[in-house]
């Protein structure tokens, strides 16, 4: 019986230990907040990061097509093999 009870001390302890690091944490570390506003920014760069991040997106939507047929013909490969020997 007192193990439990111990244990369960221990426990709720090490939880406020955790709560407290966690909010201390939080007031040495504070980020500041960033508004993203379009004052001071260049159009051009703003358009070409937009079109290097759609690239990119379009580039990974094609290699994850390319690795999934390349899936599909190795399953497929390996079925023929089976049922024709």
């Amino acid at each position: 019986m007192t193990g439990e009870i111990g244990f369960s001390r221990e426990g709720t302890q090490s939880f406020q230990d955790n709560l407290n690091l966690k909010n201390s944490r939080q007031k040495a570390f504070s980020y500041p907040s960033i508004k993203r506003t379009t004052e001071g920014v260049d159009i051009i760069d703003l358009q070409n990061s937009i079109n290097h991040r759609n690239k990119r997106a379009k580039s990974a939507l094609l290699q994850s097509w390319i690795v999934l047929l390349l899936i599909f013909t190795l399953v497929f490969t390996f079925i023929a093999t089976l049922v024709f020997g």
